[in-house]
């Protein structure tokens, strides 16, 4: 007969390793921002910095299939600004959309 703490720690052994890699890293989500404001904002990606708006949301996950995440990620850069919305359907596939029209920095000309 297994015990509890055997089927504990059997559980934990194969789900720990299924749910850590189901998430995007930060990293990369920050990346398909930048790479697609650079393109938007018509700026280098060196001279752009992003920043995560709000908590990162999981949409259409079952235990068939990994659904996807959405991250909003706000750029900066060249005296303009950007919000995009990145959906990853993968750990390492992601799309970035922009989310609005882009505007001119306020706080870029001070």
């Amino acid at each position: 007969m297994i015990t509890l703490r055997v089927r504990l720690a059997m559980l934990v052994a194969f789900a720990l390793p299924l749910a850590v890699g189901c998430t995007s890293s930060i990293q990369t989500i920050r990346k398909t921002a930048l790479n697609r404001a650079a393109f938007d904002l018509n700026c280098p990606e060196s001279s752009l910095t992003a920043t995560q708006l709000g908590d990162t949301t999981h949409v259409g996950r079952s235990k068939y299939s990994y659904g996807a995440e959405r991250t909003v990620i706000g750029v900066q850069g060249c005296g303009q600004k950007a919000v995009y919305v990145v959906e990853c359907s993968q750990p390492d596939v992601c799309n970035a959309q922009l989310n609005a029209d882009t505007q001119k920095d306020a706080s870029a000309a001070r």
